[in-house]
C-alpha cells in the first residue's frame, strides 16, 4: 500500500512539472548575459551587469539589412543584363531565407556610379559598353519583395591608390566634377578625396544626390564612415585645407571645429534637399548615415536639455572616435538636430572587447541619444569579426553565439529598432551548412529572432502617406480544409501584415503571422484552430499603418456578427453626378475663380464642363504623374468618384481612368455630351457619395448575444466632415448608438451618420465689381489671401461695405461676406552709394522702369555692378543700395604656408600666372603648375596656391664598379646602406658619408684587401697570406687532434685564426691504459725477479 502510495504522489509531483515546465510563456525575461568563462557581463561606465532578454521578445517591427558591395567581392561586376539580373534575384532570394527586409547596395564607391549619370564617371564594376541602366529594375524588383532598397554612396572619396598623375583619376575628365580640378582635392600618400571645405564640392555632391532620388525611385541614401581622410594636419600651419579654412571661416572656429561644420552643412542642406524632394513628389526618401562606432571616448553617461537634445562626453570607449581627427563628423548634432533620419553605428565588436568598445557599451550609449529624437537607431553587426577580430573578441572565443546573443541584447534596448549585417560576404556563409562556423553563428540567429516576420519601421520623414484600410477582406476556407483570406489590393500599399488572435487585437509582434508583399490579395493559414480572428494592416512606402481591416472566424453558438456600413445612399441624376465630381474636384485643386466659374452650367452641348477637369488635371501635384488622380496617395481618398466613373464607363479599373486615350477621359467627355455612348444608363440608383471609406476602421466584428459589451468604433473623417452617430438603418431615423451591451440579439448593422459641413464665403473688393466666392468647412477658423492688385495697397478684410469693422479671423458658423480694402499709392525711390545717399526720386507711378538709372558718383577706388533691387517695374516705395567692388584687388600667390607674390589685379580681370623662382621652392619640391583661381576672373581678394610635387631622387651605392642597389627616395629621407661582400676584400668606407637626401647621388665602396694571419697556441705567427688557405693545417700537439681555425676579424679588416685542438683520449680512456700500463709494468718487473732467482 506504501508503496502504492509512493507511485501515485510520484506521478503528481511529475505531472504538476511537466505542466509548470509546459507554459508557454512568450513574456521576455531579463537574465544576465555571461561571458566565456562563466562570470557576468558588466558595463565599462558603471559596473551593472549587461541583461539580453531570454527568451526572446517579439518586435512587430524591424529593419533587417546587410551590405552588399562590388569592391569587396560581394556582388560580382557587371558582365551582361542576364548574369547581373540572375545574380541580383539570387542575393534577394537569399535575403528571404533569414527575413531579411533591406539591402545597403553600393552604388558611387570612388567618386564614380554604377549607374546612368553625366556627373560621374561609370565605375570599374559596371563597364560593359551597356545601355542597360540596372538600378530601376533592381529597385523594382526589391519593392516587388516588400525589401527596401538603400542606395549606399561615399560622397567624398575618390580613390584609396593614387598614383600622383591626377589625369587619372575618376572624374577628372568630366569639367562639372571637382575631381577635375587639383585645388577642390585633399591628397594624402595613395588616398584622395573631394575636399568638403570648399562649397563648390558641397554643391556637386548636392547634385548628385539630387539626380539620383529624381531618377531612381530608392528608399534612402545612405553614407558609412568616409568623411574627412587621415594626415591632412591638425594645425593651421600644416594643414592641407589651411586656404579654405582662411577662405571660409567667418565665426573663426579652431581648425577641428570647422571642419566639424563643413561636413554640418553638407548634412543639413541635403536634409533640406531630400525633405523638398520628398513632399514636392510624395516621395519617402530617407537620409541615413552609418558612422564608426564611436562618437567620442567618454564617461558614458547621458544627460538630456529642455529640448531633449542629448548631452554626454560620449560613450565609455577607448577606441578609435569620429567626432575629432581625422573623420570630424559630428554625429551628435545630426542626431538632435533630426537632420538625418536614421543612423548605423559600426559596432562591429564583440561583448567581450570593453575596455576598448564592447557591444553592450557602444550600442548602449547610442540607445540613449536618439531616445528624443525623431532619428531611427539600427545596430551595425560585425559579423566578419568571426574571422577577422581580435583573438579575445568574443566573436571568436563565442562564436557559436555571439550574433544571436546581440540579437537578444538589442531586444532589450528601447530606442533600437534593428540591424545590418557585414557583409553580405558573411551572411552567405552563413546559408552554407558546409560552412559550420558560419552557419551555426546565422542559425542560432535564426532559431532566436530571424524566423519571425517584422514589418518595417515607420520612416521618420515629414511626408508619412496614410494608406487607408483594406478593402474586401474575406475568410474562406479551401479544398485542402485550409484557412485562406483573401482582399482588394490597396494602390497605396507596399507591404502587408497578417494578424491572428483568439481575442482583441493588440497588434504585438507575438500576433504577427505573416508579411507580404504589394502585390498579394490572398493568403494561406495552415495552422489548425477556426477560433481566431484576422487582421490585415497596409503599410505605405514610408511604413505608415493604415486602419486595420477585420474578419471573424465561423459564428459558434449565440455568436452574430455585426457589419459596419459606411454609405449615404442617395439617389442622383446624371447632373448631379457632374456636379459632385466637380465640385469635390473644385475643393482639392483649390483654384482662383468661384465654385459656379468652375463648374459652369451647361452640361449637354460643349465640352467646357470635359476642358475644366483635363486642364485642371493637367497642373502636375506629383512630378511621377501628369495627373492628379492617377497620384497614388489620392488614389484611395478618389476612389468612390472614380468607381461612379468606372460604373458610369462601364469598362476598365478606375486608377487607370485617365491613362487610357481609348477609354478614359475620350468616354468621360462622351458621356458629359451625351454623344455615341450606346444604351442609355439608369442613374436612378447609383449610390454617390463624397465620404471617404477608408476612414471607417472596422467592416464586420463578431459578438456574442447576452454576454458582449463594448462601445462601437468611432470612424475618423476628414475635417470638412462631422461623424453624428451609429444608426441602426440607412435613413438615420431614431436615436444613434454608441455601444453593444447584454440585450442585444442577432446579426446587426451599422450605418455611420456623417456630413459635410461647407459654407460661403464671397469676397468683394472696392476696386471693381469683382467677387470672388470661396467654401470653408465648419469650425474652419477662415483667414483668407487678398489677391496683390498693381498700383495699390492691401488695407484688411472688411465685415462690412463701409469698411467700418475690420474683420478678426474667427471659426465659420456661417455663410460670411468680406470686403477687401485697396489704397491707390504712388512711390518714392532713395538710391544710395556705399551708405551716402546719391539721389532721390519721387511721385513715381506704379509700373515705372528705372533699371537705367546709374549713380551720380562713386567712389575713386569703386566700380558699380548693379543696384540690390530689380527696377524693371517699380511698385512700391524703395530705398535701393548699389552694389561696388573695388576696383582693384588684391592676387596673392603662396607656396605652401610662404606669401611669395602680391600683384593688384582689376575687377573681372585674370590674374596672371607668373613665372615662380626656383629659389623660392621648399627643398624637395618642384612646381606644376599655378592652382586653377588663375583661371577665373577676379571678383574679390584672391589666394592663387602653387601646386607642387615631390622630387623622387635617385641613389645608387657602386662596389667594385657595379651598381648593387639602387633606391628612388623623397627629399630628407635616409638611404638604406647595402652589406658589401667581396671575396679577399672588406669595405673600409664609402667615398662620401651617407647622409639624408638632398640630390641624385652615387656611394662607391672603397675596399682594401683582407691579410690573413695564422698563429700557434704561444701566440706566434706561423703563416701569412693574403687569402684564406684552406688545407693550412696547426702545428702537432701531442695527445690532441687539430679540429680547425677560429676566425677573428679585427677593426681594420684583417682576419687572425688560432688552432683548436681536441684530445684524443678522454678521461677514462687514459685511466684504463695507465691500469693495464701498471699491470703489464708488474708483469715485467715480476718475470724479471724470477729470471734473477733461477740466476742464483
Amino acid at each position: 500500500m506504501k508503496k502504492i502510495r509512493r507511485i501515485i504522489i510520484l506521478t503528481f509531483i511529475f505531472t504538476i512539472a511537466f505542466l509548470m515546465l509546459s507554459v508557454d510563456n512568450v513574456d521576455a525575461a531579463q537574465v544576465n548575459l555571461k561571458k566565456v568563462n562563466g562570470d557576468n557581463m558588466l558595463y565599462s561606465h558603471d559596473g551593472t551587469p549587461v541583461l539580453i532578454n531570454e527568451p526572446f521578445e517579439r518586435f512587430e517591427r524591424e529593419f533587417r539589412a546587410t551590405w552588399v558591395t562590388p569592391l569587396v567581392g560581394n556582388f560580382p561586376k557587371f558582365t551582361s543584363e542576364v548574369q547581373y539580373k540572375q545574380a541580383f534575384t539570387s542575393l534577394l532570394d537569399n535575403l528571404e531565407v533569414h527575413n531579411y527586409n533591406a539591402i545597403i547596395f553600393h552604388v558611387r564607391i570612388m567618386n564614380d556610379a554604377l549607374y546612368e549619370t553625366d556627373l560621374s564617371p561609370k565605375s570599374t564594376y559596371y563597364q560593359n559598353f551597356t545601355s542597360f541602366d540596372a538600378i530601376p529594375w533592381m529597385v523594382e524588383e526589391s519593392h516587388k519583395r516588400g525589401i527596401e532598397f538603400h542606395a549606399w554612396m561615399n560622397p567624398y572619396r575618390v580613390t584609396n591608390g593614387f598614383n600622383g598623375d591626377y589625369s587619372t583619376l575618376n572624374g577628372a575628365d568630366i569639367p562639372a566634377n571637382p575631381a577635375s580640378d587639383p585645388s577642390k582635392l585633399l591628397v594624402v600618400g595613395g588616398s584622395v578625396i573631394l575636399n568638403p571645405g570648399i562649397p563648390a564640392v558641397r554643391e556637386y555632391l548636392r547634385n548628385v544626390v539630387e539626380e539620383f532620388i529624381q531618377k531612381y525611385d530608392v528608399d534612402a541614401i545612405h553614407f558609412d564612415d568616409y568623411f574627412y581622410i587621415d594626415g591632412i594636419g591638425t594645425s593651421p600651419d600644416q594643414a592641407l585645407d589651411k586656404t579654405q579654412y582662411e577662405a571660409y571661416n567667418p565665426n573663426n572656429l579652431n581648425l577641428a571645429d570647422w571642419r566639424r561644420s563643413q561636413v554640418d552643412i553638407f548634412i543639413e542642406e541635403l536634409h533640406q534637399l531630400i525633405d523638398n524632394h520628398n513632399i514636392t513628389n510624395n516621395k519617402t526618401v530617407q537620409l541615413g548615415i552609418s558612422p564608426s562606432g564611436i562618437y567620442r571616448n567618454g564617461n558614458g553617461t547621458v544627460s538630456y536639455d529642455g529640448n531633449g537634445n542629448a548631452i554626454t562626453t560620449g560613450s565609455k570607449t577607448s577606441g578609435m572616435q569620429h567626432y575629432g581627427n581625422y573623420l570630424y563628423s559630428d554625429t551628435l548634432k545630426w542626431i538632435n538636430e533630426e537632420w538625418i533620419d536614421y543612423i548605423l553605428p559600426q559596432a562591429y565588436w564583440g561583448f567581450e572587447r570593453a575596455p576598448v568598445a564592447g557591444f553592450a557599451d557602444v550600442m548602449s550609449w547610442w540607445n540613449k541619444v536618439v531616445k528624443y529624437k525623431d532619428v531611427n537607431l539600427y545596430a551595425g553587426i560585425g559579423a566578419y569579426m568571426a574571422l577577422d577580430g581580435s583573438s579575445n573578441d568574443s566573436w571568436k572565443t563565442n562564436t557559436d553565439n555571439e550574433l544571436a546573443n546581440q540579437m537578444k541584447y538589442l531586444n532589450t534596448l528601447e530606442n533600437n529598432q534593428g540591424f545590418s549585417i557585414y557583409s553580405y560576404t558573411h551572411y552567405m556563409r552563413g546559408l552554407n551548412p558546409n560552412d559550420t562556423k558560419f552557419y551555426r553563428m546565422f542559425q542560432n540567429a535564426h532559431n532566436v529572432s530571424y524566423k519571425y516576420p517584422v514589418l518595417l519601421p515607420e520612416k521618420p520623414i515629414n511626408n508619412k502617406i496614410n494608406p487607408g484600410y483594406v478593402t474586401n477582406f474575406e475568410l474562406n476556407v479551401n479544398e485542402s480544409g485550409h484557412k485562406v483570406l483573401s482582399w482588394t489590393k490597396n494602390p497605396l500599399a507596399f507591404t502587408y501584415g497578417i494578424y491572428r488572435s483568439e481575442s482583441e487585437f493588440t497588434y504585438s509582434g507575438d500576433e504577427l503571422i505573416a508579411v507580404l508583399d504589394q502585390d498579394a490579395t490572398s493568403y494561406v493559414d495552415t495552422s489548425s484552430g477556426f477560433d481566431n480572428r484576422y487582421a490585415i494592416v497596409a503599410l505605405s512606402r514610408s511604413n505608415t499603418k493604415g486602419e486595420p481591416s477585420l474578419v471573424e472566424p465561423e459564428l459558434g453558438p449565440n455568436e452574430y456578427l455585426i457589419n459596419y456600413h459606411n454609405i449615404n445612399l442617395r439617389s442622383y441624376t446624371k447632373t448631379d453626378l457632374i456636379n459632385g465630381f466637380l465640385k469635390d474636384y473644385y475643393f482639392f485643386v483649390n483654384p482662383e475663380e468661384s465654385l459656379e466659374e468652375f463648374i459652369g452650367n451647361d452640361y449637354t452641348g460643349t465640352w467646357l464642363n470635359y476642358n475644366l477637369i483635363y486642364r485642371r488635371n493637367s497642373k502636375a501635384i506629383n512630378n511621377s504623374s501628369e495627373y492628379f488622380i492617377n497620384q497614388d496617395k489620392f488614389n484611395y481618398r478618389w476612389l468612390p468618384l472614380l468607381e461612379y466613373v468606372n460604373l458610369v464607363l462601364r469598362g476598365k479599373e478606375s486608377y487607370n481612368f485617365w491613362d487610357d486615350p481609348e477609354f478614359g477621359h475620350l468616354k468621360f467627355k462622351q458621356w458629359i455630351t451625351e454623344s455615341a455612348l450606346g444604351e442609355p444608363y439608369d442613374y436612378t440608383n447609383l449610390e454617390l457619395h463624397f465620404v471617404p471609406n477608408s476612414y471607417i476602421k472596422e467592416g464586420k466584428r463578431k459578438y456574442e448575444a447576452g454576454v458582449s459589451r463594448f462601445d462601437l468604433p468611432i470612424p475618423i473623417v476628414d475635417e470638412q466632415y462631422a461623424f453624428l452617430g451609429w444608426y441602426d438603418n440607412p435613413e438615420f431615423i431614431g436615436s444613434s448608438i454608441t455601444e453593444i451591451d447584454t440585450t442585444m440579439t442577432g446579426e446587426l448593422d451599422f450605418y455611420p451618420k456623417i456630413e459635410r459641413y461647407s459654407y460661403t464665403v464671397t469676397l468683394h473688393n472696392n476696386l471693381n465689381d469683382n467677387v470672388n466666392i470661396k467654401y470653408g468647412a465648419k469650425g474652419l477658423v477662415y483667414n483668407p489671401q487678398a489677391s496683390e492688385v498693381f498700383g495699390t495697397n492691401f488695407v484688411g478684410w472688411y465685415t462690412d461695405d463701409t469698411y467700418t469693422t475690420e474683420y478678426v479671423p474667427e471659426e465659420l458658423n456661417g455663410d460670411l461676406d468680406l470686403y477687401a480694402r485697396y489704397e491707390a499709392y504712388v512711390c518714392t525711390l532713395t538710391f544710395m552709394v556705399d551708405g551716402v545717399v546719391d539721389r532721390v526720386i519721387e511721385n513715381i507711378a506704379p509700373g515705372t522702369n528705372f533699371s537705367h538709372i546709374r549713380p551720380k558718383s562713386l567712389p575713386e577706388d569703386k566700380i558699380f555692378i548693379s543696384w540690390d533691387q530689380d527696377l524693371s517695374c517699380v511698385n512700391s516705395t524703395m530705398t535701393i543700395n548699389a552694389i561696388l567692388k573695388n576696383s582693384h584687388y588684391n592676387v596673392k600667390y603662396y607656396v605652401l604656408d610662404t606669401m611669395v607674390h602680391k600683384e593688384e589685379v582689376a575687377y573681372n580681370e585674370y590674374p596672371p600666372a607668373i613665372e615662380l623662382d626656383n629659389n623660392l621652392l621648399p627643398a624637395g619640391k618642384k612646381f606644376i603648375a599655378w592652382s586653377s583661381e588663375v583661371n577665373r576672373k577676379v571678383v574679390d581678394d584672391t589666394i592663387v596656391n602653387a601646386i607642387l610635387e615631390d622630387i623622387v631622387y635617385e641613389i645608387k651605392f657602386v662596389v667594385n664598379g657595379e651598381v648593387v642597389k639602387t633606391e628612388n627616395l623623397l627629399y630628407s629621407k635616409f638611404p638604406t646602406v647595402p652589406t658589401v661582400t667581396v671575396e679577399g676584400y672588406y669595405l673600409v668606407e664609402w667615398d662620401s658619408e651617407v647622409v639624408a637626401v638632398t640630390e641624385d647621388k652615387t656611394y662607391t665602396a672603397i675596399l682594401a684587401k683582407t691579410s690573413y694571419k695564422y698563429y700557434d697556441e704561444d701566440g706566434k705567427v706561423i703563416k701569412e697570406s693574403t687569402t684564406k688557405l684552406e688545407d693550412f693545417k696547426a702545428p702537432e700537439k701531442a695527445w690532441h687532434k687539430f679540429v680547425r681555425w677560429d676566425e677573428e676579424v679585427l677593426d681594420n679588416g684583417d682576419v687572425i685564426l688560432k688552432p683548436i685542438y681536441e684530445t684524443i683520449f678522454d678521461t677514462k680512456t687514459i685511466v684504463i691504459v695507465v691500469i693495464v700500463g701498471v699491470l703489464l709494468l708488474g708483469t715485467v718487473i715480476g718475470i724479471s725477479r724470477k729470471r734473477k732467482k733461477r740466476r742464483k
